[in-house]
């Protein structure tokens, strides 16, 4: 078998592997909504904010101690940072 051959089957490989992780990522998403889903109604019941900027950037500073390379901090932010405006968003959606 040749270096091209082997190095197909290999990124193959990898990309089935990516696949799977992706469907895990997607899962815990949706896990994760969930219970979105039930702080709504508690904050809505409550009358508290949507966003609680204080929780927001507690969840920011605790990621990024745990960023390890190659994932940057800044990248972390980044990327929680699109969670939680989703989550945002659906926490407002519930609520109306």
């Amino acid at each position: 078998m040749d270096d091209r051959h082997e190095g197909t089957l290999r990124l193959d490989s990898l990309r089935r592997e990516i696949d799977e992780l992706d469907l895990e990522i997607l899962e815990l998403l949706q896990r994760r909504m969930a219970l979105v889903e039930q702080i709504a109604s508690l904050k809505r019941r409550a009358g508290v904010e949507v966003q609680d900027v204080a929780r927001e950037e507690a969840i920011f500073r605790r990621l990024a101690r745990e960023a390890r390379t190659p994932l940057s901090s800044q990248a972390v932010e980044r990327i929680f940072g699109e969670i939680l405006k989703v989550s945002r968003e659906l926490q407002s959606r519930w609520s109306d």
